[in-house]
Parts: structure tokens; sequence; C-alpha cells
């Protein structure tokens, strides 16, 4: 016989998950609360939410979130949040502010409906009180038209708990960038925006924001490169450390005796994909 010891609050956590081309980030607050940001592409091929997400909540020992955040209604960020809804417990799930005429963003509202799960948007100015930590919407203002570039009606978070800001940039481009850099955007980590896109993490976001690090969930398809041209040269010129999930796998920042530690998990295991 043997026993296994678990803390009674485990520590303050975020999982960048490796999802391919997509975005899916879980939070875990100092006080306990837990959040997840999209949830990765469901295709006909595959189903990230089936094969990665609730795989890797499970095996955290998660099975309640007290919010489920879709940044915009795009696939490779709604898609796999339909399986989550179907496995987990969900406290609430939180929109953007603008109601578009997205089929799939309506069957997702269907779904949390049918669920029992509120569904509540939220725009520029609103704030969530969490265990030990603050959730912040910079972007899009509540009254943004529905038209334009959907990328840039994404929802925009930064987090804030002792020691750390994570901004949370879903896919806004240029245009949108230029709207969040005249507001106070700083953080010490920033999820980049747009998969690392070459229309996005543009010179005027990243000096708004001033990350200490940035964390690129992406990964190189047969129509486009992993991170775009000049990216990551305006990472480096700014001395921000970049990791890449296409890389890393997912990639972990964790509380450690007061400091953090960022890793990733085909280091954990001895190897990266990083070309030398």
């Amino acid at each position: 016989a043997y026993t296994t010891w678990r803390p009674l609050r485990p520590p303050a956590t975020i999982d960048f998950l490796d999802v391919g081309h997509g975005d899916a980030t879980f939070i875990r607050t100092p006080g306990g609360s837990t959040l997840l940001v999209d949830g990765g592409d469901a295709s006909e091929y595959a189903g990230l939410g089936a094969q990665v997400v609730v795989p890797f909540l499970y095996g955290s020992a998660v099975s309640h979130l007290d919010y489920v955040i879709a940044t915009h209604p795009d696939r490779d960020h709604l898609g796999g949040l339909f399986h989550v809804v179907r496995k987990l417990s969900i406290g609430k799930v939180i929109l953007g502010p603008a109601a578009r005429d997205n089929q799939l963003e309506r069957d997702f509202i269907a779904l949390c409906q049918e669920r029992g799960i509120p569904v509540e948007r939220l725009g520029r100015g609103a704030r969530i009180d969490l265990e030990g930590a603050t959730l912040e919407v910079l972007h899009p203002p509540a009254g943004r038209p529905p038209g334009g570039n959907p990328n840039d009606a994404s929802l925009v978070a930064r987090l804030t708990w002792p020691g750390l800001q994570l901004l949370l940039a879903g896919d806004i481009e240029a245009a949108a960038e230029r709207l969040l850099a005249q507001q106070d955007c700083a953080a010490i980590l920033l999820k980049a925006p747009h998969h690392g896109s070459h229309t996005s993490s543009t010179a005027a976001l990243l000096d708004a924001v001033r990350p200490r690090h940035a964390i690129i969930s992406t990964l190189a398809t047969g129509k486009r490169q992993a991170v775009g041209p000049g990216v990551l040269r305006r990472y480096v010129e700014r001395g921000i450390g970049v990791s890449r999930t296409d890389e890393l796998g997912g990639v972990r920042v964790r509380e450690a005796g007061g400091s953090w530690t960022l890793t990733g998990a085909r280091t954990v295991r001895g190897y990266t994909l990083a070309r030398p």
C-alpha cells in the first residue's frame, strides 16, 4: 500500500498549452481560482479540446473551472471549448462585447445555455475579482461596432497578482494594438498576439507593454510560417525573452519560493525542437 500527498492549495500557475496554431491558457491564481482562456481548434481531423485541453485539466486534478474566456470566435480559439464545456463544471463563460454574425459563437452560446452555464459579454473597463488576483478587460471598447477586422475585436485582458502581470492579447493585429497602446497595458508577461503573425507584435505594442518575456502559441503549417518575418527581431531588439510552443511544447509559469520559474514541457524531458 502507498499514499500520495497533494498540497491543500496547489501553487499559482499559468500553463500555455501546446495546441498547435491556436491558443489555450490555463490559469490557477494564488487563491485557487481557475480560468481557461480559449481552447484550441476542433475540426474533422483533430479536436484539441478532447486531445489536449481536457486531458491536461483532468491530469491537473481540475474538474471545475471558475471562468472560461473565449477571446473571439475563431475556430482555433473557440473550437476546443465545446468539449471543455461538455466535460467540466463551469462557473461562467466570458465573451467579448460585440455579438457577431458568427455561427460557431451562436452554437457555443446555445451549448452553454443547454448546460446551464451563464454567459456574459465584457468590454474595456470590466474587472473580475478572483481569489488573490484581478482580471481587467482592456479591449475592445464595450461599444465597438461589429464591423472591421474580426481579430481586432478580440478580448484583451490583463491578469494581475503580487509579482506578476500577464497580458492575454488574443488575435489583435496592428490597428487594435495601436489602440491598446494608448492606455496602460504594461505587463511582465505577454501572450503574443495572433500567434506571432507579422500583422501583430508591432513596435507600438511592445513599447507600451514592456514585457520581460513573451510566449508565442504557434505551429508552422503548409500555409504559414510559425512566426512572422521581423517579429522575433522586434522582441530581441528590446531584450524580451521569447518561449514558443512549437519549440518547447507547453510552457509553464509557476511560483516557487517567492520567485517565478518558466519551463517548457519538452525541456523537462531533455529536448526541444528549437533550431540551433
